[in-house]
């Protein structure tokens, strides 16, 4: 009886270790990994309707904003609109390939047209 009430201890105490351990080689990692985001700047561009998805290319700096039936191109730098690309009807986000020097948004049809930059 003896025996196995000591394997018993042995074992919680193992366990409760073992749970230790984890906690204090977690702990840190959490910590770090949690970003920190601040607003840095905010930007009025105007225009019609709303907008879905957002893409900031910072290579180039120039902000996509995605529109109901067009995309506006955003300078990240002046904040000021620099371009548009219309007649893009149900598009709702776009890609950027930035070694073909292509964007194209995905359309409804899922035919997507290809433009230069």
């Amino acid at each position: 009886m003896k025996t196995k009430f000591a394997n018993l201890i042995l074992c919680l105490t193992l366990v409760v270790i073992a749970i230790g351990a984890c906690v204090i080689v977690a702990a840190p990692v959490a910590a770090q990994s949690t970003p920190t985001y601040t607003v840095v700047r905010t930007m009025v561009i105007g225009g019609d309707g709303g907008w879905d998805y957002v893409y900031a290319d910072s290579a180039a700096r120039r902000l996509y904003v995605a529109r109901a039936t067009r995309f506006m191109v955003v300078d990240l730098d002046s904040g000021k609109v620099v371009g548009e690309i219309p007649d893009t009807p149900g598009a709702h986000g776009v890609a950027v390939v930035p070694i073909l020097v292509l964007a194209s948004p995905p359309t409804v049809a899922r035919t997507p047209p290809a433009f230069s930059i």
